[in-house]
């Protein structure tokens, strides 16, 4: 727990993901599953997530899409997984912690493709945002777009649905088991196994090229961050979700379902958006 007083010990200088209050933050599933790839013995605390532990090729993809720019590790296992990868240099040593720069990690990132808007689904919204935010954190191979909960009319509408050879049956509560026969159809779509469920899309996903664009003059304050952009109307992923109370969305901006956050840019080549976080510029693993 003493790792997320890094930015107080060190006057701001060495941000963290780590932080207090982490249950009023959205981003905090995909905190720990980054925590628990780059750890062989993370306390991996969130109920119900599909955790794959100590291993460098999953982290460093998590920490890339969350614009981690360090990562700390300590034990002999992680430092193993660390040092083979190749997308991780090492820059600095203090005690028993070895420290990595990310390379190709970046807060602000220029979307390729354009987004796709999942239609809603019904039961439990948290549990329907954790299912679409980790099947697309996780498997990210299997999206040729990033799943958003709104955008522009000319977006694609889609629906996704539970991939039922991946699911986990929970023998606490049988399938078929209702709480409450009056919403026998709610209940019956939340019965859930120990691990959430992972959603694939229904329909096609139509691939809708974006322009290259610049992303320049990235700007971070205690609780947002702004950047300018070369073309307006192309959106672009804010990896800034925070594990002490960030992954939050304002003016200007629409929220993405996940770990990270879109935004199209306004009629203004100069985008912003402000966290209720620290930046997360460093992650620490033991």
């Amino acid at each position: 727990m003493a790792l997320m007083l890094l930015p107080f010990w060190t006057d701001g200088c060495i941000g963290s993901m780590k932080g207090l209050y982490f249950e009023a933050s959205g981003s905090t599933p995909y905190h720990f599953l980054t925590a628990a790839a780059m750890s062989p013995q993370a306390s991996n605390p969130v109920r119900e997530l599909r955790y794959v532990n100590n291993d460098a090729n999953v982290g460093v993809e998590h920490l890339q899409t969350l614009g981690v720019r360090y990562v700390m590790v300590s034990t002999h296992e992680a430092v193993a997984q660390t040092e083979a990868h190749a997308d991780l240099m090492k820059v600095a040593e203090s005690g028993p912690w070895r420290i990595y720069e990310v390379n190709h990690s970046e807060v602000v990132v220029p979307l390729a493709v354009q987004p796709v808007v999942v239609n809603g689904r019904g039961g439990d919204q948290r549990e329907r945002y954790l299912e679409l935010g980790t099947s697309w954190f996780q498997n990210q191979d299997d999206w040729t777009a990033i799943p958003a909960d709104d955008g522009p009319d000319d977006w694609q509408r889609i629906d996704v649905e539970v991939d039922q050879t991946k699911e986990v049956p929970d023998p606490a509560r049988p399938l078929g088991l209702v709480d409450d026969p009056a919403t026998e159809e709610i209940e019956s779509a939340d019965l859930s196994g120990p691990q959430v469920s992972v959603v694939t899309p229904v329909q096609d996903i139509e691939v809708v090229e974006q322009p290259a664009i610049d992303v320049t003059a990235v700007d971070f304050d205690q609780q947002s961050v702004s950047f300018d952009v070369s073309q307006i109307g192309v959106p672009s992923s804010c990896g800034w979700g925070t594990s002490p109370t960030g992954g939050s969305t304002v003016p200007r901006a629409r929220s993405a379902s996940g770990p990270t956050r879109w935004w199209w840019s306004p009629p203004t080549p100069t985008c912003g958006c402000t966290l209720a976080g620290p930046s997360p510029i460093c992650s620490s693993t033991v």
